[in-house]
């Protein structure tokens, strides 16, 4: 499973946080589930060329995931 962000309008592979999917209460809810699989970030995308994420965006969406991780440990 890989994660990317998006405004319920189409797949469109936004960096995290910069669309309106809430990570948190999907989280949430694999964990309830007892998901045992991988999630990866998505960090490039394409659909959006020649844009890419810039790294500040990469980190940031490491950073946020690991938030919720951390919070719901």
């Amino acid at each position: 499973m890989h994660l990317h962000d998006n405004n319920k309008k189409a797949d469109d592979h936004l960096p995290l946080r910069k669309g309106n999917i809430d990570f948190k209460s999907f989280i949430q809810l694999l964990k309830k589930d007892n998901y045992e699989g991988y999630v990866s970030i998505e960090l490039d995308t394409w659909c959006r060329p020649p844009e890419k994420m810039s790294k500040k965006e990469r980190i940031d969406g490491m950073k946020y995931i690991n938030k919720i991780l951390t919070e719901l440990h």
